[in-house]
Order: C-alpha cells, then structure tokens, then sequence
C-alpha cells in the first residue's frame, strides 16, 4: 500500500512538472513587432503608436512597439533590411521600392508583402484667408511652400506636388507654373504667416497637425481640386484619387474640402509567418475604432478596400480577405 502510494505520488508530480513545462514553452518569449512609422506627432507616427498598442493588447504572445523613423523610404527600408517587421507608408513609394528600390537600397525590395491599404494622405493646399487666392489658376506664378519632414534638401518636393504645379500651370489663363520652395513643415507654417510665401502645400492624413495650427494662428483657405482638376492631377500621377476632407476637420473650416491623395498602406515582411499575419490583419480591423480614437484618418480603414495593396499581399492577409470574400 505504501508503495503505492509513493507511485500516485512521484506520479503526480511528474504530472504537474510535464504540465508547468508544457504552460512554458506554450508562453514563450513574446514575439516582437516592430512597426516603421515616421517623426514624433506627425499621422505615421501617432497611427503606428495605436496599432502596436492595439496589437500589444488584443494578439496573444505579441510586443508591438512603434519605430520613429523619417517616414515612408525609411520604413520602406527598415522592413526590407528586417530592422522593423511592418512599417506604413505611402502606396507609390512602396510599389517603386518593390519594383526598383529607392536611393538608399536601389535594388527590388523583395521582401515587402501587403497586409492592408489604410487610408489617403491628402493634399492640403492653402492660402492666408486674407490673401484673396483661392483657386488653382491664382497661384500661377505664385510662391508655394511644398512642406516637407526634415532636411528639405534630402528629401526634395516629390512627384505630387510637381503633377499639382503642372496642374496649376495647365488651368490658368496665362501658362506659368508657381514657384516651389521646399521647407521643412514648421518654416511653412512660418513663412506663410510673415507672407514670404503665397500658399502652402501640406501632405498628410487629415487633421494634419501643421495645418491645425495654421489655421489657428492666422485664417487660412484651401484651395480646392474640381473635376477638371482632380482629372489634370491624375493624368500626371496615376497614383492619386479624389479626397474629401470633412467639413469641421480645422479650425474654421465650415465646408467639406475637395482635394487629392495617395493611398497609404500597412506593409510587412515576407518572413513574418502567415498565421501571425493572419492575426495581425484580424486585429486590425476589429480594432479600427480605438485606432481612429487616437487619429481620425484612421476611421476610413475599411476591409472591403484592404485588399487593394500595390505590392503582393502577405499569406496571412490573404487568408483573411480570402475567407470574408473580399477580393475583386
């Protein structure tokens, strides 16, 4: 009797230590997500905040952290290199990465997969309310900041806004072009209340924190893109769409605004495993409204559009759209 009670007992205790082993290796180390997103209170930077937290929070065994970087070729690059494991960026500039590279890695990025398509950063071009600009044709050989993060001599004023100042140029009555003066996002701000420069050109998910103040501190005026526009700006860029900015989105903004953007997308690593990413896409969606909570841009994620990445969708994020019939 005795002995078997020793047996029950050593039984027990093997049973206890194969399950606490077992509870163990099921925890394991969290897997890290490292998301790419862009400089501190700028739109990549506070969205990317919000969905490591969402991931954090919601996906089992997952620490997310979002990476400051510079924006879109940065993010571009980390998760190439495997410095991040997703990143958001603009959706032109990611297809050219995928196809060509970009001026730091100009090589094909073979490993950027799609996991979802986000919402647009739209174009807000704007005058001083007191200025008495307020159509395209008006800033025919105008002085136009074209706001750019950082260093505007590394970063230069991008091919949207040329297409917007070939746009310009085509819709007035005489054919000149504004004059672009690349400045870093605060010295536009500046230069267009001291009247240095004319208009400005202002590029991000909306509300964009630089035109917040602008229109805080001095009045300003958007100047719109109709039908003719948006076709002109279009034909220069086939990358952009027709955006609208809600009426009350700034300070003074008592109608919507029609304007012009590029799709931004939730990009990854080809590595990453496609149950993860399966997980990751799950939860992106479920969570849209916490995320919008944060940055209102992000309530226009929508899965029905998700698809639609410029570069081949991840695995996991196939699956996802797969199983809800959300291809086209």
């Amino acid at each position: 009797m005795a002995t078997k009670s020793v047996v029950r007992a050593i039984g027990g205790v093997m049973i206890c230590m194969v399950a606490a082993s077992c509870s163990r290796e099921g925890a394991g180390a969290p897997i890290r997500i490292r998301i790419a997103g862009g400089v501190p209170d700028a739109t990549f930077s506070i969205v990317a905040t919000a969905i490591a937290s969402l991931y954090s929070q919601r996906v089992p065994n997952v620490s997310a952290e979002a990476v400051p970087t510079t924006g879109t070729t940065d993010n571009i690059d980390a998760v190439e290199t495997g410095e991040a494991e997703c990143g958001l960026g603009s959706a032109d500039l990611v297809y050219n990465a995928h196809l060509r590279g970009t001026r730091r890695l100009p090589r094909p990025h073979t490993h950027l997969r799609g996991l979802a398509v986000l919402f647009p950063n739209a174009i807000h071009l704007v005058t001083r309310s007191d200025s008495g600009l307020t159509t395209l044709a008006d800033l025919a050989g105008k002085r136009v900041a074209t706001a750019v993060p950082g260093d505007p001599s590394a970063n230069g004023r991008g091919f949207r806004m040329d297409s917007v100042a070939s746009t310009i140029a085509d819709l007035a009555a005489v054919h000149a072009p504004p004059v672009l003066q690349a400045l870093r996002i605060e010295d536009a701000v500046d230069q267009l209340e001291r009247r240095a420069v004319d208009a400005a050109h202002f590029y991000g998910g909306y509300p964009f924190r630089p035109v917040t103040e602008a229109a805080q501190r001095y009045g300003i005026h958007f100047v719109e893109f109709d039908d003719l526009a948006i076709s002109l700006v279009k034909e220069n860029y086939p990358f952009s769409k027709s955006v609208l900015i809600p009426a009350g989105t700034y300070p003074g903004q008592a109608s919507p605004v029609h304007t012009v953007g590029v799709d931004n997308v939730l990009f990854c690593r080809s590595e990453l495993p496609a149950d993860l990413v399966y997980r990751l896409t799950l939860t992106l969606y479920d969570g849209v409204a916490a995320i919008a909570a944060v940055h209102a841009s992000a309530g226009q994620i929508n899965p029905q559009n998700g698809a639609a990445t410029p570069i081949p969708l991840h695995d996991g994020a196939t699956r996802y759209y797969r199983e809800r019939e959300l291809f086209r």
